[in-house]
């Protein structure tokens, strides 16, 4: 079995691995990305980015760019500008409210200060 990395810029919120209840991973699945696929998969306006290999994070939120089979997304990064409308305060707690909205079940409450812009290497 062989080792694939993507890199995503994403505008949203992290949260730990195992903050979803136990069963619950696959209520996420309609919103997570298809890492082989050049096209990024937003389903209701947000994406989740789950690490499965390492349980270290889940992102979820919308993805600005990704790169996909080992390609990279070329730098330099102005993480402040990256998120456009959702870097604002009004965008940050909209954000931040669909994905409250999105998951009750997950009982996040996912404040507009837990959003951000976030650059990462994804393993699959």
């Amino acid at each position: 079995m062989g080792t694939t990395a993507n890199q995503y810029l994403m505008v949203g919120v992290k949260l730990p691995y195992r903050s979803c209840k136990l069963g619950d991973e696959d209520k996420f699945e309609h919103f997570y990305d298809e890492t082989y696929k050049e096209a990024i998969n937003h389903h209701d306006g947000l994406c989740v980015i789950s690490d499965g290999m390492d349980s270290k994070y889940t992102f979820i939120g919308r993805v600005l760019e990704k790169a996909i089979n080992d390609y990279w997304i070329n730098g330099p990064i102005d993480c402040e500008r990256a998120g456009g409308i959702y870097n604002s305060p009004a965008g940050k707690e909209m954000l931040a409210a669909l994905i409250t909205k999105t998951f009750p079940e997950l009982e996040l409450l996912v404040e507009p200060c837990d959003i951000g812009v976030w650059f990462f290497t994804h393993y699959h």
